[in-house]
């Protein structure tokens, strides 16, 4: 990890534990120079939700992002959220599209009405691991099951 990303995964802890210091904080200082649509992950037919950012053993950036059909509306991501990767050469993109990870795989399967809201990270090997949300357990109010899944080993991507 960098120095820059401990920072601010740093700063984000503080300030959700203490919200007094959030106010006094200036993220403008964080941001790139220069922000454009380049910087933001889109896909024409997509929504785009959650996206995890990880600099791979390649030196590239590897994007873990939900996405579901623009036709299904806000509320698809519930029964047709898939988890998708995109590459760039730079943070802050342009990022391609390379592959689905995980397909929406339907109510047959125990993830298949929500594969969504990824959390990826990778271990000294460059292997990537992501974990998701999926509707299919419900306990009390949570509706969170985290499972773990092995993206990559040996190529970092």
């Amino acid at each position: 990890m960098t120095i820059k990303s401990l920072s601010l995964l740093a700063a984000t802890l503080w300030f959700s534990i203490s919200p007094s210091v959030a106010q006094d904080f200036n993220f403008q200082e964080i941001l790139p120079e220069h922000f454009d649509k380049a910087n933001i992950i889109e896909e024409e037919d997509y929504n785009v939700w959650g996206t995890n950012i990880l600099k791979g053993k390649d030196g590239k950036y590897h994007a873990i992002y939900s996405r579901w059909p623009k036709g299904r509306g806000h509320h698809g991501w519930v029964t047709h959220s898939e988890i998708a990767h995109a590459v760039s050469d730079k943070l802050t993109g342009p990022y391609v599209f390379k592959n689905l990870v995980l397909p929406a795989r339907g109510k047959d399967f125990w993830d298949g009405d929500c594969t969504h809201n990824p959390t990826s990270w990778s271990t000294m090997e460059s292997t990537i691991y992501t974990t998701w949300a999926t509707a299919a357990a419900v306990i009390g109010t949570r509706l969170q099951t985290i499972t773990c899944h092995r993206l990559s080993t040996k190529s970092g991507g």
